[in-house]
């Protein structure tokens, strides 16, 4: 086994593990405050906000929102969500291991969630599902990472 492939192997060890725990962290965090965020503007309190299709349109904005508030800073400056700085992991360039640009951090946040919801929303499940399950191919990566051009790696 050559020295780059013995490092390649120590890298991602744990990696979907640890991918898992920090999209867990991530999803505590972004719970409570989406709830805050939408108990303090009222968002979705009033008996016009259910009339369709203004729910699915109000929750969508509401937790990208609350997705941008609690994870735009660190993604853009250092390529990390707050579960994956808990978790020592970091989101970078498959090229160069640069950090992404904003626009690659969006698609790939969004665009593999928005495809499925253009198609249906019955489908967005199973679309989801197929991203994700991309991560059991040996490079360890996301659908929404092949998009991107990005590799979540552990930090040394």
């Amino acid at each position: 086994m050559s020295e780059a492939s013995i490092a390649q192997t120590e890298q991602s060890t744990g990696l979907r593990g640890r991918r898992l725990v920090a999209t867990l962290i991530d999803l505590l965090i972004l719970g409570p405050t989406a709830l805050f965020i939408m108990l303090a503007t009222g968002i979705i309190e009033s008996a016009e906000a259910w009339v369709m299709p203004q729910p699915i349109i109000r929750l969508t904005l509401l937790a990208v929102g609350s997705y941008i508030l609690l994870n735009g800073y660190t993604l853009t400056t250092a390529g990390q969500t707050l579960g994956k700085r808990v978790m020592g992991l970091r989101i970078q360039s498959t090229h160069d291991g640069a950090l992404l640009p904003w626009w690659k951090l969006v698609l790939r946040t969004y665009a593999v969630v928005a495809v499925g919801a253009l198609l249906t929303i019955n489908i967005l499940p199973l679309v989801y599902l197929v991203n994700v399950l991309f991560i059991f191919g040996k490079p360890q990566r996301c659908l929404h990472d092949y998009l991107a051009g990005s590799v979540v790696v552990r930090m040394t």
